[in-house]
């Protein structure tokens, strides 16, 4: 196993590389499903695929959500992994496992298909279960996928269930008002807020503070003081004429070091990590600016127009003009599931 030697640079501040991350993730979602239920009350999920079929998002994988607005419930993977969360508080599943969703009473679940009206869904369902006197609970489902390759290897560092909870009572306030303001802007037709983006980012944030330290992965070398500071670099500069001798001289450590390190923590060269990194800035730009792809490569350290376009094209599947028209055609605002019946109907929020 490599090691990091002894005497090393200070690691870098590793939440500022998550959010100069972040800041370039594009990510999409809605909300699509509420629930207002009474124990005792429990359903099981559709998977990954099944859900993304049901609401035609065009993505492989999804990022589910629950936001609790009032009661409790109880959220079990198949693989063992269980939570409850409260109302003001949420639980994600980065990589939409199967699951049961419930409250903690334990009750027998239903497959959650037969709650539902058939998909393709057009509105946003609203979904009730138990007939008993038990606690009541609603809560707020959505989703959320993203393009991007490197928030990929974010999500890919995650476990299978993550329950946040908010670091404050005005937190907590915060995302019950935004989960009922979502809601109130879906029944006027409206867009609603980003909540799934801002959901999904403040998940981040949190496990990243309070994780314990990985051995592998895109947080993991965050916090690897060799990979780390060679991450902060070439985030920093990602135009300059980098090659692995002068990283390595910049980080202080020898070219054998630093190639180790980056195969061991990230299983990847270090100018294979930068060229991933450039052409993520070079992806931000042609989505929300108006350069041109010449100002573009040069910006992001290519000598021409032509390397980046081969190297764009075959890191992303697409020509960098073409990546920018589908873009465009597709920048409208994303419109929340309007629910069915209308708010006098349901209740919400």
């Amino acid at each position: 196993m490599t090691r990091s030697p002894k005497v090393l640079p200070e690691t870098p501040d590793a939440a500022a590389l998550v959010e100069d991350a972040l800041r370039l993730v594009h990510l999409s979602g809605a909300l699509f499903l509420r629930g207002e239920f009474a124990a005792p009350w429990a359903f099981a999920s559709m998977g990954p695929k099944e859900y993304a079929a049901a609401l035609g998002t065009g993505a492989d994988r999804l990022a589910l959500f629950h936001i609790v607005v009032d009661g409790r419930i109880q959220v079990r993977l198949h693989s063992g992994e269980e939570a409850v969360a409260s109302a003001g508080e949420a639980l994600m599943l980065p990589y939409g496992d199967r699951h049961v969703m419930g409250d903690p009473g334990g009750a027998s679940p239903v497959p959650v298909g037969q709650l539902l009206p058939p998909v393709p869904w057009t509105n946003m369902p609203l979904m009730r279960q138990g007939g008993g006197d038990g606690q009541r609970t609603r809560v707020l489902c959505g989703y959320l996928h993203c393009e991007d390759y490197l928030f990929h290897r974010a999500l890919r560092a995650l476990p299978p269930l993550m329950h946040f909870r908010p670091e404050s009572a005005p937190a907590a306030d915060w995302l019950r008002a935004s989960a009922r303001y979502a809601l109130a802007e879906a029944d006027r037709g409206g867009p609603g807020e980003r909540l799934p983006e801002l959901l999904v980012v403040d998940c981040l944030r949190q496990y990243f503070r309070s994780s314990p330290d990985a051995g592998t992965g895109w947080l993991a070398a965050l916090r690897d003081p060799v990979v780390g500071r060679a991450m902060a670099l070439l985030h920093g500069s990602p135009a300059d004429p980098w090659t692995v001798e002068g990283l390595a001289r910049r980080v202080g450590v020898s070219r054998s070091v630093l190639g180790a390190r980056f195969a061991a923590v990230l299983g990847e060269s270090p100018m294979r990590y930068l060229a991933g990194w450039r052409l993520q800035l070079a992806a931000h730009r042609l989505r929300t600016g108006a350069e041109t792809l010449p100002e573009i490569a040069g910006r992001v350290g290519y000598r021409s127009e032509a390397a980046f376009s081969r190297a764009f094209r075959r890191h992303v599947g697409l020509p960098p003009a073409t990546f920018r028209e589908r873009h465009a055609k597709a920048i409208q605002p994303e419109r929340i599931p309007q629910p069915q019946g209308g708010r006098g109907a349901t209740g919400w929020p």
